[in-house]
């Protein structure tokens, strides 16, 4: 699809989305996201988006119980990326995330006697500015990653990363003949 025509596309289906599903979505004009991009808010979320965010493929972003998901100016998210908010996650401008990263400001309750329940358990996430998560990164609850950052391909992020930090994981291979 032609740009303008997809800026175009955003604009309406945001429009709509604002007008009949969720109040409280703010965006600039100029969006590119893909038409396969999906959303899943709540009445009660409030969503701000960024001038120039672009998304690639099939990403989901998910707000609702009263949940706050704010993205910067000129964010791009790869093929399969998804959010999902239900307190606040906040994603600072210039960031780019690979394919497959996935953000999660709540996890399922749980408890040896009833096991994993449908309540949640919410922390924040901030991610400063000009981040580079890798693919298939995944951001967990309580996470803060401040400015100019690069997380690692498979990495699984949970409290504090320093400004201008580089993340990575060791995975050892194990070789064996057959």
């Amino acid at each position: 699809m032609k740009p303008y025509f997809l800026v175009l596309h955003n604009y309406l289906k945001l429009t709509f989305y604002k007008m009949f599903v969720c109040k409280e979505i703010s965006f600039k004009k100029v969006q590119l996201l893909s038409r396969q991009t999906r959303f899943h808010l709540s009445a009660d979320a409030r969503v701000e988006l960024g001038k120039h965010m672009i998304t690639d493929g099939h990403s989901t972003l998910v707000v609702n119980d009263g949940g706050k998901l704010i993205i910067g100016e000129s964010v791009y998210l790869n093929e399969g990326c998804m959010i999902s908010c239900k307190e606040r996650i906040e994603i600072g401008q210039g960031c780019q995330f690979g394919p497959g990263v996935m953000i999660f400001d709540n996890n399922h309750k749980y408890n040896a006697i009833n096991g994993v329940q449908s309540r949640h358990s919410t922390g924040e996430i901030k991610i400063g500015k000009n981040c580079w998560l890798a693919a298939n990164v995944v951001v967990l609850k309580g996470t803060v990653i401040e400015d100019n950052c690069v997380i690692g391909a498979g990495c699984i992020i949970s409290g504090h990363i320093p400004k201008g930090s580089v993340v990575t994981g060791s995975r050892e291979l194990t070789i064996q003949k057959i």
